[in-house]
C-alpha cells in the first residue's frame, strides 16, 4: 500500500525532469547559434534564461515534448519490467 501512494506522490517527475532537460536541449540548441557559450557556468545560465524569454513557442514546445518522452520512457521501463518478472 505505501508503496503506490509512493508513486502517485512522484507521477509528475518523470514529466518534470524531461521539461527540464528540454531547456538544457534549447539552450545548446542557441549556443550552436552563437547566442551564448553553452559551457560556461554564467553563460549557460543566461542561455536557461533567456531561452524562454526570447523564443518561447520553440522554448516551451521542446521542453514540453521532452516531458512527454520521459513519460514515455518511464511507462516503457516499467512495462518492460513487469513482462520480465511474470516471465520469471
Amino acid at each position: 500500500m505505501a508503496i503506490t501512494k509512493i508513486v502517485k506522490k512522484y507521477r509528475l517527475l518523470p514529466f518534470l525532469i524531461g521539461f527540464i532537460i528540454g531547456d538544457f536541449i534549447h539552450a545548446f540548441i542557441m549556443d550552436l547559434q552563437d547566442s551564448g557559450d553553452f559551457f560556461n557556468i554564467e553563460s549557460l545560465g543566461i542561455l536557461l534564461v533567456a531561452g524562454p524569454s526570447t523564443s518561447p513557442f520553440l522554448c516551451f514546445s521542446i521542453m514540453i515534448s521532452c516531458g512527454f518522452v520521459g513519460v514515455f520512457l518511464r511507462n516503457l521501463i516499467s512495462n518492460k519490467f513487469k513482462s520480465d518478472k511474470r516471465e520469471q
